[in-house]
């Protein structure tokens, strides 16, 4: 499979988690020990498969609309823009401005591939709330 078909296949399997709540396709794209970083606050940092699972099994009903957009690809490498719209959860105290209704998330995500499965991510970007 080609960077650009895994990537697609990462969209497709991604989205398909955040909106039904399926993690097979996804889980078979990402290495186990999967890493994502955020750059530059080391403190996001996510660690494993079950760890990614996990957050996106809380967020999930927060969810407005999620856009993921193929940017370009090389070798082992392959980038994406990420758009999520989702509602504030109220659960997370201090996590948000306090009269905040919204939230969005426009990031750019950079992809490492090894063995045919995605091992690392970075990720930096733009949170606005409304």
């Amino acid at each position: 499979m080609d960077i650009k078909e895994l990537a697609q296949k990462f969209i497709e399997a991604h989205k398909e988690a955040w909106e039904k709540g399926t993690f097979e396709k996804l889980e078979k794209l990402e290495d186990p020990g999967i890493v994502q970083h955020s750059v530059p606050r080391g403190q996001d940092t996510v660690v494993g498969w079950e760890a990614h699972k996990k957050h996106i099994e809380q967020a999930r009903q927060t969810l407005l609309s999620l856009d993921w957009q193929y940017l370009t690809g090389e070798g082992n490498h392959f980038a994406l823009s990420y758009r999520l719209r989702a509602t504030v959860n109220s659960t997370t105290p201090g996590a948000h401005p306090p009269d905040a209704k919204e939230v969005r998330y426009d990031y750019l995500y950079v992809f490492h591939v090894s063995g045919g499965k995605i091992d690392r991510i970075w990720y930096a970007g733009t949170t606005t709330y409304t």
